[in-house]
């Protein structure tokens, strides 16, 4: 008969290793202030606007993961208005002057049926913060006067921050007149305010 050192002993199972629970997976913010952070560490990757209208001296530049260049880094020295940043997971970013930042869904953006018909000095989104259409300024007078230089620029893509140029105009005189269409951008400096002519 064998001896009981002979019999072979069962061996213990080894047990799974438990899966975190959703709790134990930190939340990172969706809002931050004033200063740098990391996308993905600091804050969630995702759409950013800030929660006011800013005033003259918000700036913000933003750099693109593994980028050394200058080419992968937008900036911005905002007048007025509400800017609008999307980040990635590693991207750089940091502010100045702008106040709170907070996330924003897409998918709500550019269908705001009380969106303005106004729109002063600034950056604001069109179908957002102002109504698609035609826009003209004030009359700056019929003499050119370079110390009234009024100037706009119409970007799009919300993806890639605004960066494709769809118009850049300027007058010295006379009105300014523009077309928007919702999901642009609406940027202006020095040309009073403008209003909506006709959708």
């Amino acid at each position: 008969m064998p001896s009981p050192t002979d019999v072979p002993s069962e061996k213990p199972s080894d047990s799974p290793t438990p899966m975190p629970s959703p709790t134990d997976v930190p939340t990172l913010p969706t809002s931050f202030g004033e200063g740098k952070i990391t996308v993905g560490k600091d804050a969630a990757a995702g759409s950013y606007r800030t929660d006011a209208p800013v005033a003259k001296g918000c700036v913000w530049a933003l750099k693109a993961k593994g980028t050394t260049t200058v080419r992968g880094l937008v900036a911005d020295a905002v007048v007025g208005g509400i800017p609008t940043v999307t980040f990635a997971d590693g991207d750089t970013f940091a502010s100045k002057g702008c106040g709170t930042w907070s996330a924003v869904d897409p998918a709500t953006l550019f269908t705001n049926p009380s969106a303005g018909v106004t729109a002063k000095p600034g950056v604001w989104l069109v179908g957002q913060d102002i109504r698609f259409g035609t826009w003209t300024t004030a009359d700056l007078g019929a003499e050119p006067d370079p110390t009234k230089l009024c100037t706009w620029t119409v970007t799009e893509s919300l993806g890639t921050n605004f960066t494709t140029v769809v118009t850049r105009d300027l007058i010295f005189s006379g009105s300014g007149k523009v077309t928007l269409v919702a999901g642009q951008q609406f940027t202006s400096a020095n040309c009073g305010e403008w209003t909506l002519l006709s959708k």
